[in-house]
């Protein structure tokens, strides 16, 4: 499906709907923005949910409207239907005629011919422990044991555990880098130093993770820091292991051993994956540690 924003009844730009949700609202960092004093800063959302296009309203000052009704909870879209985010921004949906990038990408274990679908969020090896593929940067990473190792490029084999596999696609002109989507993870990270608590809450589902834990705490909001203040490009939000231990450990770091960082970041992995967080949120790479949030620091 496809979201047309409507300007004097003109049709000004398109976006697909893919795997990932399409955030809607003032802030610059939705994936549609209207710069416009009625519409909130994480205005709405639309998301593909049990084989439907649904609308939220995501608590915004002037609400959220499908064909003129308000939005009281998430309504289903409909091909046709009319969306208004507060009292002017329209777009209208529509069938479309374009595949979304992750359609046809597929994991194909070379030694049986067994495949399984990758799509634009992380996808767990089935018949492997501890691996995935992740997106980063609009590249399919392989991540084992936690950490991102190299990219994986369609038709180029790669092995894990001693099996190769090999990434494929149906439609050769889709791109294994390439993604609809820019803004992967739509979170926001709300922390409170004085009561040393965060909350991770997901802007489209709602769903939310709280964390209490001084060391948690204190990684989370060092890295939500350096994300926030690094500019646009692929090396945004990286912090160095070392300046992340002293972040969290202070000038004790070095008192502890070598594979604690890591097992921090394990630990609020398994606390963020219960509350149904992608596992990604926080990536890894050699001596490397990100995560993709929004920061709300309490006053």
């Amino acid at each position: 499906m496809e979201l047309r924003v409507i300007h004097h009844g003109e049709v000004i730009h398109t976006l697909v709907l893919a795997d990932q949700p399409i955030h809607v609202g003032r802030s610059a960092s939705n994936d549609l923005v209207f710069a416009l004093g009625d519409v909130s800063g994480h205005h709405a959302v639309v998301y593909r949910e049990a084989g439907a296009v649904w609308v939220k309203d995501l608590a915004s000052s002037n609400g959220t409207f499908v064909n003129g009704s308000a939005c009281t909870s998430a309504a289903v879209v409909s091909e046709g239907d009319e969306l208004r985010f507060g009292n002017t921004a329209t777009v209208k949906t529509a069938c479309s005629g374009r595949s979304p990038v992750s359609a046809g990408l597929r994991l194909v274990r070379d030694d049986s011919g067994l495949s399984w679908p990758v799509g634009a969020v992380s996808r767990e090896l089935p018949d492997q422990t501890d691996s995935a593929l992740v997106w980063s940067d609009g590249t399919l990473w392989l991540e084992v044991a936690g950490e991102q190792q190299h990219p994986v490029v369609c038709d180029e084999p790669f092995s894990v555990a001693n099996v190769s596999y090999t990434l494929r696609r149906a439609d050769q002109a889709i791109g294994a880098t390439q993604r609809t989507l820019t803004n992967l993870h739509p979170y926001t990270l709300h922390v409170n130093l004085a009561e040393c608590r965060v909350q991770l809450v997901h802007r489209g589902t709602g769903a939310q993770c709280v964390i209490q834990t001084e060391n948690r705490v204190a990684l989370l909001y060092a890295l939500a820091e350096r994300w926030m203040a690094d500019g646009v490009g692929s090396g945004r939000g990286w912090v160095d292991d070392d300046v992340l231990s002293v972040a969290v450990w202070g000038r004790a770091y070095r008192e502890q051993g070598a594979n604690n960082l890591h097992v921090l970041v394990h630990r609020i992995r398994v606390d963020v994956m219960e509350s149904g967080f992608e596992r990604s949120f926080i990536e890894k790479r050699r001596g490397r540690t990100r995560i993709q949030v929004e920061l709300a620091v309490a006053e």
